[in-house]
């Protein structure tokens, strides 16, 4: 039962009983840094993420993506690169007319439900509220079958209302609407009937129990035993409002300088040498200025223009290393995540996006493995359920099938194609993994391939009399790499 966490829960007595006997610098509390780790704690991962915590994080996060544009840039942009158009399926079993069949209904279900738009909704929320839910059910309303579609809640939904209360009648392990068995596995979700946020009048906020087979939970555990999870951008949150003032602060300054056209002063002084107190605020005055005016100023005075000195020269600095401080936590490098690449040279720009590649990687492999397998699961047991797939009811399980995902577009295409025909002439790689990191299947390309080649054949002996040519000088023609050759040699060999 996740309980709110106070200081009287902190484990420190224990340890204070003992000395500390390290020599490391960070375990001694001096008067330097008393005050910078007074809010170190020992708390578990659950006590440390309250459902009090966690709801004012979360707030905080949502208000930032709303009205900061670097946030909203970053977050559409981790969504869209890691999700993309979302993933293709190509299955391998042995009868591959069967198997294409499925593939294109797949692709016809998960557009139909919007598939790739949930993923990258998901995504986002696990970036604003540190994970994301989705709810499996039969949506009777889809003109299409299988008929299976996923519903997302946000986070705020799944809680317990009487956390005491329903910790009594369960079993197991209760988190904040999450039941888990003796092994950290989810069992049960509590989803509160409507969102604690919402127009809808449930003073009492009752919830019904879901079984786990129907709920996907996707977040990143970053503690062992973290049961619900912290936004992503938390960590950054401190200087999205930093760089907010300080911006501010820049124009504030650059229109307070503007809004002064002219100064009039003097250096002359009274009779006595002394300058004339000024005694009330209407000694100063205000004129209108006239587009361009000429005027002659008493002896002594002059006009001045109040300097502005903003933005100065080190704003774009300053902005670009907080910039590059907050992206760090969402490993984005910083020209992905300000979407300019202004400075870069071609080898940095590649090399920080291969570490982003790598990062986009590891984040797909765990959106097939929560979301995206989850979802083929039932998709599949309900297309066996037709006759045209019976032969595969009974082993959904055990068909063999992976995921394609939007391929990564080289920097320099000849490069990557010369490299690609020599790894292929050498045998250390296949056209299945070259068309894989392109996010294609390569069985139907190479068949698009050679369709288009037999067109190309009929098309040259159908047009080969016309052109005055024979059908194999029409052949070679069409099929050679450089035609205008094929054509001098043939006219050599008639001659």
């Amino acid at each position: 039962m996740a309980t709110k966490a106070t200081a009287s829960m902190v484990p420190t007595r224990r340890l204070t009983k003992i000395p500390v006997q390290s020599k490391y610098d960070v375990a001694q509390t001096t008067r330097n840094n008393r005050r910078y780790y007074a809010n170190a704690d020992l708390l578990s991962a659950n006590a440390a993420n309250s459902p009090e915590v966690r709801a004012i994080m979360r707030s905080r996060a949502r208000y930032e993506l709303d009205n900061n544009s670097w946030a909203k840039g970053m977050q559409l942009t981790l969504a869209k690169s890691i999700i993309g158009k979302g993933p293709r399926i190509q299955v391998t079993d042995r009868n591959r007319d069967l198997s294409r069949k499925a593939e294109l209904a797949w692709v016809r279900w998960s557009r139909k439900i919007r598939f790739a738009s949930k993923l990258r909704t998901m995504r986002k929320a696990r970036l604003a509220d540190g994970e994301a839910f989705g709810m499996i059910g039969i949506n009777k309303n889809l003109n299409t079958y299988p008929n299976v579609d996923l519903r997302l809640i946000e986070a705020d939904q799944i809680g317990s209302p009487d956390r005491s209360y329903e910790a009594l009648i369960s079993d197991n392990e209760l988190v904040d609407g999450i039941e888990y068995d003796s092994f950290g596995n989810e069992s049960q979700f509590h989803l509160l009937q409507s969102h604690p946020g919402g127009n809808t009048l449930d003073l009492g906020l009752s919830s019904r129990r879901i079984a786990a087979r129907q709920i996907i939970h996707w977040q990143r555990e970053d503690r062992a035993g973290l049961h619900r999870a912290t936004p992503e951008i938390s960590p950054a949150l401190p200087l999205f409002g930093m760089l907010r003032r300080h911006a501010l602060a820049v124009v504030d300054a650059a229109e307070t300088a503007a809004d002064y056209a002219i100064i009039f002063s003097t250096d002359n002084l009274g009779p006595d040498g002394v300058a004339a107190d000024v005694q009330e605020s209407k000694d100063f005055g205000e004129i209108d200025i006239d587009r361009r005016m000429g005027t002659f100023l008493p002896d002594g005075w002059t006009a001045n223009q109040l300097r502005a000195e903003q933005p100065t020269t080190m704003y774009d600095k300053f902005q670009r290393a907080v910039l590059n401080e907050i992206a760090r936590c969402l490993e984005m490098p910083l020209n992905i995540a300000t979407g300019n690449s202004g400075g870069y040279n071609m080898a940095s720009g590649k090399l920080d996006g291969t570490i982003f590649e790598s990062f986009v990687d590891v984040e797909r492999d765990e959106a097939e493995i929560i979301v995206v397998e989850r979802m083929f699961g039932v998709f599949i047991r309900q297309l066996t359920l037709l006759t045209e797939y019976a032969e595969w009811r009974g082993s959904e399980d055990s068909i063999e099938h992976q995921y394609f995902w939007d391929g990564k577009k080289p920097v320099d295409p000849a490069k990557q194609s010369t490299s690609e025909k020599i790894d292929l002439g050498s045998g250390t790689t296949n056209l299945s993994t070259i068309y894989a990191s392109k996010g294609q299947d390569w069985e139907p390309q190479q068949k698009q391939a050679v369709i288009e080649k037999l067109t190309l054949v009929q098309t040259a002996k159908a047009l080969a009399a016309e052109y005055g040519l024979s059908e194999e000088e029409a052949v070679a023609y069409v099929m050679s790499k450089d035609p205008v050759t094929v054509l001098i040699e043939a006219d050599k060999e008639t001659e």
